[in-house]
């Protein structure tokens, strides 16, 4: 009992004292929220990894799993401005001011990184529906809370050895699989992977779901990729939106030539790829258990006429 409370302690006192931060709760469409942990220094994940998230505020004593989606670095910036430090125009950044007129911003870079952890989260029950009921009721629309982060922990296979990649995801499944495909996609661009061909099929019940990760998916599409091949293939199963409104929400994200209406044919899909394959292809599945029991069935069924493995990631908490 003695060295479960010293390790206990030790280990809050770890998280304290270096993953101390801030965590900005957005409520989004289709009862989901965008949470972003700001964290100082620079974080090293495997894609597919996942946190813990302390936030005392919704939840003093217990921690809630997040599944990474996003991850970005960039350089902190000093608040304060020495007049004994030169600079010349070309240290200068470019920034618009409220105005509008564009002015040069000489406050010193430090050689600080910081880093920016953004997840989806699903609104069910306990911390995660008081997460997106907070946000929900403010004004904003979004709130900013004390947080601490544990992690990264866990994280896929090296799937950049395959040839092939073919990546499932169900609703909030797709912070997963996208963290895997953003990785991927780097990896085609520096020529340290042999895949040459990644496909990402998700599906969601409306339409409004596709925001959760819009802008995202449209930089990965944007990101240099060589002669490696990238299919993304969006499903909604439903229309809660009336036609302008859909059509106005396919434009914002800019997926619309990526979306078709209804469900997707998971033995049809796997069949055709794997037709299509090049090399060993490797196919995973991160959502419902039911979507996870389509796919597994037919990749099974072409396991024994190629190099197919298969893997499943699923939220179990």
């Amino acid at each position: 009992m003695s060295l479960w409370a010293l390790e206990r302690f030790i280990r809050l006192c770890r998280i304290f004292y270096r993953r101390g931060t801030t965590v900005r709760i957005e409520a989004l469409a289709g009862d989901a929220c965008r949470v972003t942990f700001d964290i100082r220094g620079r974080w090293t994940k495997n894609p597919g990894s996942h946190i813990f998230a302390y936030i005392p505020a919704v939840s003093l004593w217990m921690s809630h799993p997040f599944s990474v989606a996003w991850v970005e670095h960039g350089p902190t910036r000093t608040q304060s401005w020495s007049p004994t430090l030169t600079q010349s125009i070309s240290t200068g950044t470019l920034v618009e001011s409220p105005s509008g007129e564009v002015e040069l911003d000489f406050s010193p870079l430090t050689s600080k990184t910081k880093t920016t952890i953004s997840c989806i989260i699903a609104s069910r029950t306990g911390m995660t529906a008081t997460l997106y009921r907070k946000a929900r009721q403010s004004p904003t629309g979004s709130i900013t809370l004390s947080a601490f982060v544990e992690g990264p922990y866990g994280g896929v296979e090296n799937v950049k050895s395959y040839g092939t990649v073919l990546l499932f995801a169900g609703g909030v499944g797709i912070t997963h699989q996208l963290s895997i495909l953003h990785n991927l996609v780097s990896a085609f661009a520096d020529g340290t992977c042999s895949t040459r061909k990644a496909v990402l099929v998700w599906s969601v019940r409306t339409i409004e779901q596709l925001e959760w990760v819009g802008p995202w998916m449209d930089d990965i599409l944007h990101m240099p990729r060589r002669d490696c091949q990238l299919k993304i293939l969006l499903y909604v199963t439903r229309t809660a939106l009336g036609r302008d409104h859909s059509g106005a929400v396919l434009k914002e994200t800019g997926l619309s030539e990526h979306v078709t209406f209804g469900r997707m044919n998971v033995k049809k899909l796997i069949g055709m790829e794997f037709q299509d394959r090049v090399g060993a292809m490797s196919v995973g599945v991160c959502g419902p258990g039911g979507l996870a029991d389509d796919v597994r069935s037919a990749t099974r069924g072409v396991m024994g006429l190629g190099n197919v493995d298969f893997w499943e990631e699923s939220f179990t908490w």
